[in-house]
């Protein structure tokens, strides 16, 4: 098996990575988008903190119907 074939995700995000977050880096500066808002998360921390933010906006959704 070859382990550096095009298709294999884990070499696809390995040469790929520097590309798509200056891509997205660019996204984020560009007027054209002001209207999205961007969540860029940058620790696993931050991460939990969205996850239970978002699983905590769902419990008390649930509560109110």
């Amino acid at each position: 098996m070859k382990i550096w074939r095009r298709d294999n995700l884990l070499v696809w995000t390995v040469t790929q990575h520097a590309r798509k977050r200056n891509a997205m880096l660019a996204h984020m500066a560009d007027p054209r988008w002001t209207h999205i808002r961007f969540v860029r998360l940058t620790s696993t921390r931050e991460v939990e903190a969205l996850v239970a933010a978002v699983a905590g906006r769902c419990s008390s959704d649930a509560r109110r119907q």
